[in-house]
């Protein structure tokens, strides 16, 4: 998105209206690195007062409206708060997903398990910008917006994980 902002186009962001200077595409970028150490404070919290499950479900609502804010957005502080809602989103969402992975699973997969969540981590960034490649950023954003309702509705089916 930050290309397609700061006027370097590609042929899917001709159309772009919105523009930033380089120093508030290095805000951009950043902030949701600020706001990550926050949402994983806020996430054992809310972790230990939900339960697991609840928690990994709660955490999409956050993720929901940061890509709904960044696919809506028309000014620089919109881009902020979506940005500044994904940070808090992959923040929350530390606790709750080690803790139910280390409750449900045996000591000796326990490792493998939390290194996965990693490495998933990384290959939807990665898929982030590939789709990037193929699409206007605005476009991309729904199709990011489509995982969390997609995850919350799948939590649903999870069993929670013993106390």
């Amino acid at each position: 998105m930050i290309p397609a902002l700061t006027g370097i186009f590609n042929e899917h962001n001709r159309n772009e209206f919105l523009t930033i200077t380089p120093a508030q595409a290095s805000m951009v970028a950043s902030l949701g690195f600020i706001l990550k150490p926050i949402g994983s404070f806020i996430s054992g919290l809310i972790t230990d007062s939900l339960g697991r499950r609840p928690a990994m479900i709660f955490v999409n609502i956050p993720y929901a409206i940061g890509w709904y804010t960044l696919y809506q957005s028309s000014s620089l502080w919109h881009l902020y708060l979506g940005i500044a809602f994904l940070g808090l989103a992959v923040g929350l969402m530390e606790a709750a997903v080690v803790s139910y992975i280390g409750e449900i699973s045996e000591p000796k997969y326990r490792g493998v398990f939390l290194g996965y969540t990693n490495i998933c981590y990384s290959f939807a960034m990665f898929m982030t910008l590939f789709l990037n490649t193929l699409m206007p950023w605005r476009m991309v954003c729904p199709c990011c917006l489509a995982v969390p309702v997609v995850t919350a509705i799948t939590m649903y089916f999870i069993p929670e994980s013993p106390y």
